[in-house]
């Protein structure tokens, strides 16, 4: 079935926090309401990817998991809400041909092509504010060297 051509398509959202998932639903309500969303939550996500200093093989193959999930429950499409397992995305995008998307891609896109010189990051977990990779969708290319960052409590 072409995602394009359902008129209420199936959307799933990976959440690693519950506020993420209530944002998002808002989100969605407004901007997308025929839209079906399934909400999937695993609250431990970020808490555990913190408390091993970063994303592991375990933590991606988990993320994994879960896109897996969705995609065997027949979602259209897939909203990754937590900008620090972005990572995963690329993986999953060459297993599925469903969209994956990023919680922050867009963002990105959109500063990368605007007229800035230099960009700041703020980001509540160390590993969303990593260095997108040079085979991410977005690239840090066009901004100089970025600053150390420190972490910061949720």
């Amino acid at each position: 079935m072409n995602p394009v051509l359902e008129p209420r398509p199936l959307v799933a959202m990976i959440h690693a926090v519950p506020s993420g998932a209530r944002i998002a639903q808002e989100t969605f309500a407004r901007d997308f309401p025929e839209a079906r969303v399934w909400n999937v939550l695993d609250d431990r996500l970020l808490d555990d990817a913190s408390a091993a200093g970063g994303l592991t093989d375990a933590l991606r193959r988990r993320m994994l998991r879960l896109i897996g999930h969705v995609m065997d429950g027949g979602a259209q499409a897939l909203l990754l809400t937590c900008s620090s397992y972005g990572e995963v995305v690329d993986t999953a995008r060459t297993l599925w041909e469903v969209p994956v998307l990023k919680s922050d891609e867009a963002m990105f896109k959109a500063a990368l092509a605007g007229p800035y010189r230099r960009i700041a990051v703020v980001a509540s977990a160390a590993p969303a504010s990593r260095r997108p990779s040079p085979n991410s969708t977005h690239s840090s290319r066009r901004c100089g060297p970025t600053a150390p960052s420190t972490s910061s409590p949720r």
